[in-house]
C-alpha cells in the first residue's frame, strides 16, 4: 500500500448483505444520502476546473465511477434528492467526457437539467449544466438542433455572468462541433467570435491558443495563406509559454497546430518543409499519452505525404493509425484512416481495391457525422471508380460532391472537385460516347486556378 490514503472495495456478497441489513433497520435512504454526498464533497475538493480545463489525469478517478453511478441513480429516483443529484452531475460531467463516456454524461446532463428549480434558472448552476451538455452531445450523434441550443444556451449565460474564461471555452467547443460536422465557414465565425474574448483574458497561453485556433479555421474555410500566417504566429508566441500551459480544453493544441503548419505549408507551395513538419508530428505522435491527440497528429499529417509521392512513409503511418482508432474504438478516426488507406491503394494503381474500401469509409462518416473530410473521400471514390472502368457512377459520385460543396459553401477542397470532374468528363468519351465532354469539361477546369489563387494569395 502506497499514496496518502487507501481505498477499500467490499465484495458483492457483503455488499448485498449490508444493504439487506441497512433496509432491515430502516436506514437504507439515509445511508444512500450520506454516500451521495460523499461523493459530491470528494469531487468538490478535487478542482473541477483543472479537470474541466486542463484535463488532468482522469484515469485515478475510473475505480470511483460505480459509486458515482450508484450514487446519481439514487438522486434523481423517487426516495432520492435531485439537489444532491444535480450538483453531482456538475462535478462528474468532466470525469465522464474525460473518460469518453459521452452519451451517458449527456442523459445525467438532460435529466440535472429537468430537475432544476426555477430559480435556479440563470445562474451558474444552470450555465455549469448546459455547457455540460453542450460539450458532451457534440461527440454523440444528436441532432445539431439539441447541440446547437445547448452551446447557445451556454454561451448566453456567459454573457449574462461575464463569465469570459468558460465563454472561451465553449466556443472552442462550437468550433471543434462546426468542424466535425464540415461547416467549416461557422467553424470560423465561432473561432473569430472566441478572438476578442481571448485578448481579454490577457493571458499568454490564450493568445496562442486563439492563434492556432484561428489558423486551423482560416485553413480549413480555404484560405490557407491567411491559415499559414496565424499558424506561424502562434508558434513565435508560444516560446515564451510552458508546455503545459498549452495542453488546454483537454486536448493538445499544438497537435493541431502542427497538422495546419503541415498542410498549409504545401498548399501554399514549400512541399519540403511541410513534409518535415508532418514527418515529426507523426514521430512525436508516439510520445502522446492521449488516443485522440496520437491520432489526430497522425491521420491529418499522413495526407502530405500522401501528396508528395512518400508512398512508403505514408503507408506504416496509415496502418498505425487504423490500429489506434481500433484500440480505442475512436471511429471517426478510423474512417479517416481507411480514407487514407483507400487513397494509398488509388496512388499504387489499385484502384478496384480503393472502391470498396473508399466506400466503406464515406458510410463511416456519415453515421458518425464526421465531416471534415468526407468531401475528399468522394472526390477519391470518385477518382478510384473512373480508373475501374465505371465512368457513369464516377460522374454521378462527383457531381453529388460538387452540389454539397456548393450547398456547404466548402472552398477548401472545391479546386480537387472540379479537377477530378472534369478528368471524369474527359475519360466517359472513351468507354460511354458523350460528344459534349470536352466542351462540358473545360468549365470545371476554368476554375480551378482562379480559385487556388485566391487560397494562397
Amino acid at each position: 500500500m502506497s499514496g496518502a490514503s487507501v481505498s477499500y472495495r467490499l465484495l458483492d456478497t457483503t455488499r448485498a448483505y449490508a444493504e439487506a441489513k441497512l433496509a432491515e433497520c430502516g436506514e437504507e435512504e439515509a445511508t444512500a444520502r450520506r454516500h451521495a454526498s460523499y461523493f459530491v464533497a470528494f469531487l468538490k475538493s478535487q478542482a473541477r476546473e483543472e479537470l474541466v480545463f486542463n484535463g488532468g489525469n482522469l484515469a485515478t478517478y475510473a475505480p470511483h465511477m460505480g459509486n458515482i453511478r450508484r450514487a446519481l441513480t439514487w438522486s434523481f429516483s423517487d426516495l432520492g434528492d435531485e439537489a444532491i443529484g444535480i450538483e453531482l452531475t456538475i462535478q462528474t460531467a468532466p470525469l465522464f467526457r474525460g473518460l469518453s463516456l459521452m452519451d451517458e454524461s449527456r442523459q445525467w446532463c438532460l435529466r440535472a437539467i429537468g430537475a432544476q428549480r426555477e430559480a435556479d434558472r440563470g445562474t451558474r448552476q444552470e450555465l455549469a449544466l448546459h455547457e455540460a451538455l453542450a460539450m458532451s452531445s457534440m461527440y454523440t450523434r444528436e441532432n445539431d438542433e439539441e447541440v446547437l441550443a445547448a452551446f447557445g444556451r451556454s454561451l448566453e449565460l456567459c454573457e449574462a455572468l461575464g463569465d469570459r474564461q468558460h465563454q472561451l471555452y465553449l466556443l472552442g467547443g462550437l468550433k471543434d462541433f462546426l468542424t466535425r460536422r464540415g461547416n467549416f465557414a461557422g467553424a470560423l465565425a465561432a473561432t473569430k467570435r472566441a478572438a476578442p474574448v481571448a485578448e481579454s483574458t490577457g493571458g499568454a497561453a490564450e493568445k496562442v491558443l486563439i492563434e492556432w485556433m484561428l489558423g486551423n479555421a482560416f485553413h480549413l474555410a480555404g484560405d490557407h495563406a491567411a491559415g499559414f500566417r496565424h499558424t506561424q504566429l502562434g508558434f513565435h508566441l508560444a516560446r515564451d509559454v510552458p508546455a503545459a500551459q498549452l495542453d488546454h480544453f483537454g486536448y493538445d493544441h499544438q497537435v493541431r497546430a502542427l497538422v495546419t503548419l503541415a498542410q498549409t505549408l504545401w498548399l501554399c507551395g514549400f512541399p519540403e518543409q511541410a513534409c518535415d513538419v508532418a514527418r515529426q508530428n507523426i514521430e512525436e505522435a508516439a510520445q502522446y499519452n492521449h488516443p485522440i491527440s496520437h491520432c489526430i497528429a497522425l491521420v491529418y499529417s499522413i495526407p502530405v505525404l500522401l501528396w508528395s509521392g512518400d508512398l512508403e512513409g505514408a503507408a506504416g503511418a496509415i496502418e498505425l493509425a487504423i490500429a489506434q482508432a481500433t484500440k480505442y474504438s475512436l471511429a471517426p478516426y478510423h474512417a479517416v484512416g481507411l480514407t487514407l488507406k483507400g487513397a494509398l491503394m488509388l496512388a499504387r494503381g489499385d484502384a478496384f481495391s480503393a472502391v470498396g474500401l473508399l466506400r466503406q469509409a464515406r458510410e463511416a462518416m456519415r453515421v458518425e457525422q464526421y465531416n471534415i473530410v468526407a468531401i475528399w473521400a468522394s472526390c477519391l471514390l470518385a477518382e478510384a471508380l473512373s480508373r475501374s472502368g465505371d465512368t457513369d457512377e464516377a460522374y454521378l459520385t462527383i457531381e453529388n460532391a460538387l452540389a454539397r460543396a456548393r450547398q456547404s459553401g466548402e472552398k477548401w477542397w472545391l479546386p480537387e472537385v472540379l479537377r477530378i470532374r472534369g478528368e471524369i468528363l474527359l475519360a466517359r468519351p472513351l468507354l460511354s460516347p458523350h460528344p459534349d465532354a470536352t466542351a462540358t469539361s473545360s468549365p470545371s477546369f476554368r476554375p480551378i486556378l482562379c480559385g487556388t489563387r485566391s487560397q494562397i494569395a
